[in-house]
């Protein structure tokens, strides 16, 4: 269980992710769908928290950052002034942020908190967060023996680490096509290639739409696509912002890229369903 945020941002709309930040971190806190799946048992995501970002400095250079802490985000103003200050000073960002409710019987160790960094076999980074959970078994035997103590997104990031970037949309589908999939897949993505801008895949599934609203409504993603700013929140961020946001259909993958143009740099984003194949 979980909170996500995953934002690309330029320029003058650099202090809105400010807003979307303490949105996160609202919601973090205070999550009233987490209390009705929960019967009142849990209201917070106060297992740790973590962010990925891809940034350009002001005076030149892309830095990367990557943070988690055990502590919630919501006490945690080390971590949350690093990532603002940041904020402060690039010219564009790309990020990924996770606040995490671990579900019972797995661990809270800061080897558990998203997002997970690895490097696959083509030597890309990319970062994953996950809200849901996964059948580790249907991932292959490989990870037969993944302790079921540890996060299940763990095992997703090293399953996912041995294929090409540009085969994730279809991994993802036959995940949701074998079954793999045991509550959600509201999974956000951060790569980096070497040369290359950070690319955001953000995929929308789980398995209650038209079945469970309250819980399709908690594990739903919302977007917001605007020229300088685009935003994929999960859905009590999305509500705390008071972006104009839509969910996004169940199975729908979001792709937001920065590019260059002109020499100014740019956001663009595509949409399709990988269900509809």
């Amino acid at each position: 269980m979980c909170r996500l945020l995953a934002f690309s941002a330029k320029g003058e709309n650099l202090p809105q992710t400010k807003n979307l930040i303490n949105a996160f971190m609202k919601a973090s806190e205070n999550d009233p769908y987490l209390t009705q799946i929960t019967g009142g048992n849990s209201r917070s995501h106060n297992d740790g928290w973590g962010y990925a970002l891809v940034g350009e400095w002001l005076n030149g250079g892309i830095h990367v950052l990557h943070y988690r802490s055990i502590k919630p985000v919501y006490e945690d103003l080390d971590g949350l002034y690093k990532l603002v200050n940041t904020l402060e000073r690039v010219k564009w960002v790309t990020a990924l942020l996770h606040s995490r409710k671990a579900s019972k019987g797995y661990g809270k160790t800061l080897n558990d908190v998203h997002p997970f960094h690895a490097v696959n076999h083509e030597g890309i980074d990319f970062w994953v967060a996950h809200n849901g959970a996964i059948d580790i078994k249907k991932l292959g035997s490989e990870l037969s023996d993944f302790p079921e103590t540890r996060a299940d997104t763990l095992a997703l990031t090293i399953y996912l680490s041995e294929f090409s970037i540009r085969s994730l949309e279809e991994k993802f589908r036959e995940l949701l096509i074998n079954g793999a999939v045991k509550s959600a897949l509201s999974l956000g993505i951060l790569i980096m290639e070497a040369g290359e801008l950070p690319k955001l895949k953000v995929l929308n599934f789980n398995n209650y739409e038209g079945k469970d609203e309250v819980k399709a409504k908690y594990y739903s993603l919302y977007g917001y696509f605007e020229k300088g700013l685009m935003a994929i929140a999960s859905s009590t961020v999305a509500e705390n912002y008071g972006m104009p946001a839509k969910a996004l259909n169940n199975g729908e993958i979001v792709n937001l890229e920065i590019y260059f143009m002109e020499g100014d740099t740019e956001l663009k984003y595509s949409r399709k369903n990988i269900l509809d194949h």
